[in-house]
């Protein structure tokens, strides 16, 4: 069993950490295994965006934020991931201390993040 979930979180572009940190279900890569390699969307970066946006309907730990923001630096795509970090950053960026660590992730992405930080700064006035 290992070496085929060893396979199908490469299909898909995750990491182990996914699985250790507990934000990906061995049934939920499965289906996703499944759906990328039958169906019209074969972007295995469109099945952990939805991973990843579903972890925002819950409230997320300090800790569980740390290991998110974790992953999101080292997606295998940049594109994605900071799209992620900017949503993450509205949508999690509650307090300055996680506002900060979000931002400071978030800029890795290229000059586009510093027009959305920025804007988010103004919001929080």
């Amino acid at each position: 069993m290992e070496k085929k979930v060893t396979e199908q979180l490469e299909a898909l572009g995750y990491s182990q950490a996914w699985l250790d940190f507990g934000f990906l279900s061995l049934d939920k890569l499965e289906q996703q295994y499944y759906e990328v390699n039958n169906s019209d969307d074969d972007n295995p970066e469109h099945y952990r965006y939805a991973v990843l946006v579903s972890l925002l309907d819950k409230e997320l730990s300090d800790e569980d934020l740390c290991k998110l923001l974790k992953l999101i630096e080292s997606d295998p795509d940049p594109s994605m991931a900071g799209s992620f970090a900017a949503l993450l950053l509205r949508k999690a960026g509650s307090t300055d201390t996680r506002f900060k660590q979000i931002a400071s992730v978030l800029s890795k992405f290229g000059k586009w993040t510093e027009k959305v930080i920025n804007m988010e700064i103004q919001k929080r006035k």
